[in-house]
């Protein structure tokens, strides 16, 4: 799984980076990725993070995943999945809204953050 959270984490680095070399500052860079397996999440995440935090033009990323997601991954047997869960909460990942939607409407000035996970955005100092 770590395969699929490289690739689609480079996926993004380009994308943040032709927003960057395209001086589009200010603006929101919105990706939707779709349900993944709790590690791949918990690795994209944090690549993510890591990514931003070297970057002074990109405010630290702020990661949201779905609750409904949370509770199905808190249902299974593996404890290595709920444990996923477990940092994934600890992190402060977990939605609370019940609605990742509402993050693509939050205006550029108040979300100068890279959010969610199926929905993030991020915007430029």
């Amino acid at each position: 799984m770590k395969l699929f959270a490289k690739t689609a984490f480079k996926h993004v680095q380009k994308q943040i980076e032709a927003h960057i070399y395209q001086s589009k500052f200010g603006q929101k860079l919105l990706c939707m990725v779709p349900s993944v397996p709790p590690k791949a999440a918990v690795d994209f995440a944090d690549s993510l993070i890591d990514y931003c935090a070297g970057q002074e033009q990109i405010s630290q990323p702020v990661i949201k995943i779905a609750d409904e997601l949370c509770r199905e991954w808190e249902m299974d047997t593996d404890p290595t999945i709920r444990d996923c869960v477990r940092e994934i909460t600890e992190k402060e990942w977990r939605d609370k809204q019940g609605n990742l939607t509402s993050y693509r409407n939050i205006p550029e000035i108040l979300s100068n953050v890279v959010d969610g996970f199926r929905a993030y955005r991020c915007s430029y100092a």
